[in-house]
């Protein structure tokens, strides 16, 4: 029988712990390590909002993130250890910003084709193939991985983010369901704009990290087969019947992060770059394009107000099906309560598709870790409608008020 990567993980570290004392041992012998520490954190949200005639799932939609570690100490100061996360979601019939962009069934001469077949975005998972839907409740783990730290920096090894996403911070915002830019769920259902790079998804890799000098960090990671299927990543498989869609394997992943509060004005910047880049694969490979995408992002913090921005390119895998997003935003704090405003923009060649969201909300922190707030969205999409002639399009639109609730512990 062939274990799961996250077992294997799990197993691994029953191994090392049971290799060492116990911290907890009334005696504990001298050994490599001097202690354990565990830590339990998570995210609950929950989001409500009217009915929308483009999403495919109504409201409530929700996100609860799960996170657990187990570190020990050595002699010589490296920390050891293991992380476990995993995520429960319901979004509006997407799965991260994979959702259909137009109507383009077998055939249609007027969308664009891979192989005579509705293609898949190898990076966005934007397709227009009718009748796919990711529609109802997910969960799964996301991170199972062990890790080791010392001076110069970090390794980890396991299920978890590439490189990309470890460096590049979240742009200011009051929610953390609802965002212009990468939002993890989309009342409107009509938006498909993100500057997060996630190439590589959350698929067993290696990592390192260096420690930060001077503001500057760097790190590096590599996944040999980035197809692991997780909550918010999940790659279409191929059906020779109904799409065409390709695989990413051997992904390598760049990211360089700044983060530094200037003493003299007290402002501080945070700014990240980075790039992924993988061979296609599948049965579909040779009609794709090895994928790749690059982004970076930037926040100005001077006390209460944030200002950030964010960009995004990427082939998506496909012969001119370039992917582009750009996003800013800003918040305000005052007192207990947090104001933001958003927009987002994207457009996708392949799919002839182009989307725009504003959003603009309110939260405030309650007692305990509970959060709610209230904010209105409004997304815009043309894309093309493939039963019609040549260069026919649709437009769609929609703005629904909503209501947020969180918990941190």
């Amino acid at each position: 029988m062939t274990l799961p990567p996250g077992a294997i993980l799990i197993s691994a570290l029953g191994a090392v712990l049971a290799a060492t004392p116990s911290a907890h041992s009334q005696n504990p012998a001298p050994g490599f390590f001097s202690d354990i520490v565990f830590d339990i954190a998570g995210e609950a949200d929950l989001l409500v909002s009217a009915p929308s005639p483009d999403a495919g799932v109504s409201a409530p939609y929700g996100d609860i993130h799960l996170r657990a570690s187990a570190e020990r100490i050595a002699q010589d100061g490296t920390r050891y250890g293991v992380r476990l996360g995993g995520r429960i979601q319901r979004d509006s019939g997407r799965r991260g910003i994979a959702q259909q962009v137009g109507d383009c069934p077998v055939g249609a001469d007027s969308c664009a084709s891979v192989a005579g077949l509705p293609a898949v975005g190898t990076f966005t998972g934007l397709h227009a193939a009718p009748g796919i839907s990711s529609a109802g409740a997910r969960a799964g783990v996301e991170t199972a991985e062990l890790y080791a730290l010392h001076g110069w920096g970090e390794l980890r090894a396991g299920l978890g983010e590439g490189a990309a996403r470890l460096e590049a911070d979240a742009l200011p915002g009051a929610f953390r369901l609802a965002r212009a830019d990468a939002g993890l769920v989309d009342p409107t259902g009509l938006a498909f704009g993100s500057t997060a790079n996630t190439l590589s998804g959350h698929a067993l890799k290696l990592t390192a990290r260096s420690r930060r000098i001077v503001g500057f960090r760097a790190a590096l990671s590599y996944t040999p087969d980035a197809d692991a299927c997780g909550v918010e990543a999940c790659r279409l498989r191929p059906d020779p019947d109904v799409l065409a869609s390709a695989g990413a394997r051997h992904v390598i992943e760049a990211g360089l992060s700044f983060n530094h509060r200037f003493r003299t004005s007290g402002q501080r910047w945070t700014a990240s770059v980075t790039g992924a880049r993988g061979e296609a694969s599948g049965p579909f490979a040779a009609s794709f394009e090895d994928p790749w995408a690059v982004s970076a992002r930037a926040v100005w913090q001077d006390g209460p107000l944030s200002i950030g921005a964010g960009a995004l390119a990427s082939n998506d895998g496909l012969a001119g099906g370039r992917y582009e997003a750009l996003s800013a935003s800003a918040s305000y704090e005052f007192g207990d309560w947090l104001a933001a405003a958003e927009l987002s923009r994207a457009r996708s060649g392949h799919f002839g598709a182009r989307g725009t969201v504003a959003q603009a909300g309110l939260s405030r922190a309650l007692a305990n870790g509970a959060l709610i707030g209230a904010g209105i969205q409004h997304g815009e999409r043309r894309q093309r409608a493939g039963e019609g002639l040549p260069g026919a399009s649709q437009t769609l639109d929609g703005t629904h008020v909503f209501v947020e609730a969180g918990l941190r512990f």
